[in-house]
């Protein structure tokens, strides 16, 4: 399947868009929460309570970046569409469900 991703396609590049940021935002979680276990502190001896969700999201939509890049580098505009459009989708749906907290 792996060799199917690196086709030039429509389909190929919306995989990539859906499969990134998933997998980006479950990580960045995963640190996260790792870094509010160690009791970590900043500066002037202030506590981390974590990264607000609408940050961790809009990172994890800001990875479609490197399939997004590949495919660019490479003169795969099928692809590059694809990718294009799934983080369209993703970053209407980040300002929608975020908005109230944005304005």
């Amino acid at each position: 399947m792996l060799v199917q991703l690196k086709q030039n396609t429509l389909l190929a590049g919306a995989i990539w868009g859906l499969l990134i940021p998933f997998v980006g935002v479950a990580l960045l979680m995963m640190f996260d929460e790792w870094i509010l276990g160690l009791d970590f502190t900043l500066p002037n001896n202030q506590e981390y309570y974590g990264q607000k969700p609408r940050t961790i999201y809009l990172l994890g939509i800001c990875l479609n970046l490197i399939p997004f890049q590949f495919y660019r580098n490479r003169k795969m505009d099928k692809g590059l569409r694809g990718v294009g459009l799934v983080t369209m989708v993703y970053a209407i749906v980040w300002f929608f469900i975020f908005a109230s907290s944005l304005i």
